[in-house]
């Protein structure tokens, strides 16, 4: 299916108008396909013109267009529709096939008991994979479906569902929707049912999640209702569907975590979690939550016109979400979690090779504004509407944004419409201001200096603010200068930094801290740099910090710095082996020691350092644990972390065996695989042995977790099955694909899978002509040899980036990985590494 390009868009929409949808399908025709047939009235304003209608279909049996029946043609999944009338409805009805990668209509089998679970996933360009459209953002209308099902199976989707008898449903007409946010999700579903504010509120899962379903509804329905009524005073609008059901669906694609179909959004049944749940997850489900939910306003309701305009959707629910957690429910330092997670991925893409301005990127066609889903799009501009909040006033801020939903109801917009909306409510001219935040990729270095006096008074400041090189930019930045010593703040300056070089006449006479944060607060989106007295300092200092918020930035700080090369990644891990038993944030605690190990130790470091530092983080997590409350989160990811690291195959035998784990982990099933993936992983648990433990979990997450440890035992012969299953087994699924992938490239040799680096690239263009979209991009990013980092693997890379053949989502993802693989080695040169005998933690 060729990608829709935004001249045909424009073209299309500039003809046509949509006026109404109704479909109907007849999903009891047996586990490959079913029966789809789209009616759909619009009116053309050249009457005797032509247009085309998006259909990618198993078979084509019929199109009637205004009575009149066509002869069936479709090129290039386009249906040619000939001499409009000015008032038109056009009848097509053809065979689909159900999906196994996660998009348009998928098709999953629980093997815990055989049910079938059915969800729709109808963006970017998937819709036409499941009913006729015409699919665009800007073409919106009402839709009605119909679905004929199996018995016992039950239906939902955006408008409010109606049995009509034991195998008939009937989904209520929506207001107009982009048909990217139609959704559909049938099968044996169970569900808890509630209601807030005359809003119908639902949740859904397959049936062997029950027992989850019941204990974290109540927990699911509470933030729903705190983010209800945030929403409904923020934007002084009331919510505006009929219904909000929540769906926690099988096998999303791996890159998708959800997707904000009005009054159906669809989770990935992950946030069911199973086992014991740490508080950064709850945090980060109440997260996914409310993100999904600003949605239902911004980006819903009012849709950008064309994908060039994807920051306004996600950057506004990115940022707003954050809000809401922090100002209406109990997760007060989700900004914590903002800065130490997302925000820190948001620098990666922004370092990037593929780095793009946050709006006005060109989108020619709907696959290359695919590649610019990102964390650009989502937390860098999440931080620029933080940083315009702060520049314009929240008061300002929030009727700009009443403004522009107003002004655009149920309708389209673009990055001037907002613009527009913001400058009329703040008396502002916003032109230079978004050229530099949000039309100029890149991100700002930020360092302070100070002078003292023999008395360790500051007699000089001076911040400076350097553009990168390739993207200058004349970018203000709102944010904060603090200083903390043993414990206690010894000042905090609220600042503007607009210039190249600026002296901070606030803070002369201040007491010289022991560490200096520019940007403590997390306000603004830069690279801060520290000067060498912090650094050295920050061992010892950095868990003495009061603020988590605070200790947060530091951690996003030492990201930049070890990418950059400006930080040995030794000095980082010195310091989580350091501040880490002292962290009071759970939050922290959880997102750093990951980090610690997956991205300073497993990536940073070469092959031969790895097991020393694990073994030190290792004894971080046992520390953790045994000061901790047995039942409390600190002791749960301190438990993890052991599992993850720990080169002590004993303990790991006796935890997969459920001997001797920490009091709340006793027949935790998720935390056994974290285990035996590590056992597995030190060569401990062979294939029999994984065999015998998912017979004992035959649950989807147990399916998951055995391919895992499957693919990462440290054998010739489990690299090759993993490599068969990767590329060249049909009958997975794109989430199980991904599964195998996030363990492959594991190895305690790099010489054990280095031979598959090459290979890598040739499967992934062999993949891509038969898949697209989310699918491919999460595959191609979570199966690249990134571990391997080699100057080969990078000439690889740089060649597949350079080959005109490549599909434009390898590309952008290949040249993401570049970036990335040059940092590593940047950094491996800058810092070479160390003898075995001097290493330290």
């Amino acid at each position: 299916m060729p990608s829709l390009t935004l001249q045909e868009a424009q073209a299309r929409a500039s003809l046509i108008g949509v006026d109404a949808y109704r479909v109907r399908l007849d999903l009891d025709q047996g586990p490959e396909t079913f029966t789809s047939t789209s009616t759909i009235t619009f009116s053309c304003r050249e009457p005797g013109a032509q247009t085309f209608l998006d259909v990618s279909a198993e078979a084509v049996q019929s199109v009637r267009l205004n009575g009149v029946d066509l002869d069936v043609t479709v090129a290039d999944d386009r249906v040619v529709l000939a001499d409009l009338q000015e008032h038109n409805e056009v009848e097509l009805t053809a065979t689909m096939r159900y999906s196994r990668d996660g998009s348009g209509l998928h098709r999953a089998v629980d093997p815990a008991d055989g049910n079938v679970y059915l969800q729709a996933l109808s963006a970017p360009a998937d819709a036409p994979r499941w009913f006729a459209c015409f699919d665009q953002p800007d073409l919106k209308a009402p839709f009605d479906i119909e679905v004929t099902v199996p018995e016992g199976w039950v239906a939902y989707g955006n408008g409010a569902s109606e049995q009509l008898d034991s195998t008939h449903w009937r989904l209520g007409t929506t207001p107009p929707l982009a048909p990217y946010f139609v959704t559909l999700v049938a099968g044996a579903y169970i569900s808890v049912f509630a209601e807030h504010d005359g809003i119908p509120l639902g949740l859904h899962t397959r049936a062997s999640l029950a027992e989850q379903l019941e204990a974290q509804s109540p927990e699911i329905f509470e933030v729903t209702r705190q983010c209800l009524d945030y929403y409904r005073d923020a934007y002084q609008t009331s919510y505006p569907y009929a219904q909000y059901h929540q769906a926690f669906v099988p096998e999303l694609p791996p890159g998708v975590g959800a997707m904000e179909n009005p009054g159906c959004v669809t989770f990935r049944d992950q946030y069911l979690f199973v086992g014991s749940i740490s508080d950064a997850q709850r945090l980060e489900r109440a997260n996914v939550i409310a993100h999904e939910m600003a949605h239902m306003w911004f980006g819903d309701m009012v849709t950008m016109r064309w994908w060039d305009d994807l920051w306004l959707n996600e950057s506004f629910a990115e940022y707003m979400a954050y809000r809401a957690m922090t100002e209406a429910t109990r997760f007060t330092d989700a900004w914590v979690s903002f800065g130490a997670a997302r925000k820190s991925t948001g620098y990666t893409n922004d370092r990037s090779p593929a780095t793009h301005p946050i709006a006005g990127m060109p989108a020619p066609d709907v696959s290359s504004a695919l590649q610019n889903c990102d964390m650009i799009s989502y937390a860098k501009g999440a931080s620029a509407l933080r940083q315009l909040a702060a520049y314009l006033g929240d008061d300002a801020f929030l009727a700009g944004v009443r403004t522009y939903l107003r002004d655009h109801l149920w309708g389209n917009a673009t990055l001037s419409d907002f613009l527009r909306a913001m400058a009329s409510a703040s008396g502002r001219d916003l032109s230079s201001w978004s050229r530099a935040w949000l039309e100029t990729a890149g991100t700002d270095t930020l360092s302070v200096e100070v002078a003292t006096d023999e008395g360790g008074v500051i007699t000089a400041a001076t911040a400076r603010r350097t553009p990168p090189a390739d993207f200058p930019a004349e970018r203000p930045h709102v944010l904060d200068l603090t200083g903390y010593a043993d414990g206690e703040t010894v000042f905090s300056e609220q600042l503007e930094i607009s210039d190249a070089e600026q002296h901070l006449p606030s803070v002369v006479g201040a007491s010289v801290p022991k560490v200096l944060i520019p940007n403590a607060g997390d306000l603004t989106f830069a690279a801060i740099v520290y000067d060498d007295a912090t650094t050295t300092a920050l061992p010892e200092q950095l868990p003495r910090i009061p603020d988590a918020l605070a200790r947060s930035a530091v951690w996003a700080a030492l990201d930049n710095g070890v990418a950059r090369a400006q930080v040995d990644p030794r000095t980082a891990l010195d310091i989580a082996v350091s501040a880490l038993p002292q962290e009071s944030s759970s939050t922290i605690l959880e997102l750093v020691s990951e980090r610690a190990a997956t991205l300073y130790c497993n990536l940073f470091l070469p092959a031969e350092e790895r097991d020393h530092w694990r073994a030190a983080l290792a004894d971080v997590g046992q520390a953790v644990l045994e000061a901790s409350d047995p039942a409390s989160s600190h002791a749960l990811t301190a438990a993890r972390l052991v599992a993850r690291t720990t080169p002590d195959r004993d303990l790991l035998r006796r935890w997969v065996d459920d001997d001797g784990r920490p009091e709340q982990l006793r027949g935790d099933t998720e935390f056994g695989w974290v285990a035996a993936t590590s056992l597995a992983r030190l060569g401990g648990l062979d294939e029999a042995g994984i065999d015998a433990l998912a017979e004992r979990d035959q649950t989807a997450s147990g399916r998951l977790s055995a391919l895992s440890a499957k693919a990462i035992r440290p054998t010739s012969g489990a690299k090759r099955w993993a490599w068969s299953q990767l590329f060249d087994e049909a009958s997975l699924s794109a989430e199980e694909r991904a599964a195998i992938a996030s363990t492959f490239w594991r190895a305690p040799d790099p010489d054990l899978v280095e031979p598959y680096v090459e290979r890598y690239f040739g499967a992934m263009r062999d993949l891509s002509r038969t898949m697209n979209g989310f699918s491919l991009m999460s595959l191609a990013y979570g199966a690249y040899p990134l571990p391997v980092a080699t100057a080969r693997t990078l000439k690889l890379t740089e060649s597949a980036v350079a080959d005109p053949d490549t599909a434009p989502v390898l590309r952008k993802e290949y040249t993401d990985m570049s970036g990335r693989l040059a940092e590593v080695l940047a950094s491996r040169e800058a810092f070479p590494a160390v003898l075995a005998g001097s290493v330290h933690a």
